[in-house]
């Protein structure tokens, strides 16, 4: 009897302590968001540069695995690169942009004039059959391409001068990264001691192997998808230089830059190059959908599978799905993480109710 009062009264005190957290948390909610707030704002740079760290360990691997050099070295080269890929950024890639920006900003009212003296010169019976199909207002709608051309190319700019107040922050984290990536064998040591410690031994042996699982999707996935990306980019640009297209360096990392959203990247960053184009050279502009189009497929089906190999493993219907759902609640960060996300869930899931067997 004596047993089970206690038993109540420790199940009561623990219910009182947790509805006592719970108010604390309820009314102290603003204090406690500025505090998570501030704590991520500490960690920030401990973030980037674990992601840094991350994305260069599966080079600095290859190069001791294929060229027998020590790790040290292989971090120092590495990271001379990156720094001298930077500096190109900085020096050359960047100001070229910009200017390209502000550029496109200046000539958007002419370029909506001579589109619109293009259309008004075709042949009026094209015209006639042309109305049968499409709206009366279509051609007013090139204003509204104009507007929303000038908000997007300003919030480039904009994004391009923030570049500036990242500097400290991305230089601060590339010595962290420098720093984890020294010590990653003893830290991966103490990660496994502390799962050891939590989890019992078959559980234990679980976790590591699906953290190695884990760790080829996401570590295949976005060392890959950077490369495919500059690949597609460098393509394009070569392409857009060859066929004398307008604000080919802008395009080109536009379009390298949305590359990273599976699926649907290449569509939205085709779009500004062939609506940019179609405002000066209507008919350059299909030119320009024709390239982005064939590096896309090439891309897609040789590039891809070379570079990434068949490590997601799922098909385009979950793809596109896991793309909308993690863009709808997390962004862009959302639409590029989701696909790996969903890799992983996919393997818990085979792994829990044994779907595969």
């Amino acid at each position: 009897m004596i047993k089970d009062n206690k038993k109540f009264i420790e199940k009561y005190i623990i219910v009182l302590i947790g509805l006592l957290i719970l108010g604390f948390v309820y009314i102290n909610t603003a204090s406690i968001s500025n505090g998570f707030s501030k704590l991520l704002s500490i960690l920030k740079p401990f973030f980037i540069a674990f992601f840094i760290a991350y994305i260069f360990d599966s080079i600095i691997m290859f190069l001791k695995d294929k060229f027998k050099i020590k790790n040290g070295i292989a971090i120092l080269i590495v990271y001379s690169a990156f720094v001298l890929i930077m500096i190109v950024m900085v020096i050359i890639v960047i100001p070229v942009v910009v200017k390209s920006i502000v550029q496109i900003i200046n000539d958007m009212p002419n370029y909506v004039d001579n589109l619109l003296s293009f259309v008004n010169n075709i042949d009026i019976n094209i015209l006639n059959e042309i109305e049968k199909y499409v709206d009366k207002n279509s051609i007013g709608n090139l204003q509204k391409i104009s507007k929303a051309m000038n908000y997007f190319l300003n919030n480039f700019l904009i994004f391009i001068t923030n570049i500036g107040s990242a500097v400290v922050t991305i230089s601060f984290s590339l010595i962290i990264s420098v720093y984890m990536l020294i010590e990653k064998e003893s830290l991966k040591s103490l990660g496994a001691k502390m799962v050891k410690k939590i989890l019992k031994e078959d559980r234990c042996i679980e976790f590591i192997e699906f953290s190695k699982k884990a760790n080829v999707i996401f570590s295949s996935f976005l060392t890959g998808l950077i490369v495919q990306s500059s690949i597609l980019g460098t393509l394009c640009f070569i392409g857009f230089l060859i066929l004398k297209i307008k604000y080919s360096l802008l395009l080109a990392v536009i379009i390298a830059c949305t590359n990273v959203i599976p699926y649907i990247g290449p569509f939205i960053g085709a779009t500004p190059a062939v609506i940019v184009t179609l405002f000066y050279a209507p008919m350059k502009a299909l030119w320009v959908c024709a390239l982005i189009l064939i590096l896309q497929q090439v891309d897609a089906n040789i590039v891809g599978p070379k570079i990434m190999g068949n490590y997601i493993g799922l098909s385009p219907f979950w793809i596109i799905f896991t793309i909308a759902v993690g863009g709808g609640f997390f962004g862009i960060m959302g639409m590029i993480f989701s696909v790996p996300v969903a890799a992983i869930i996919k393997i818990i899931f085979s792994e829990t109710f044994k779907l595969d067997k």
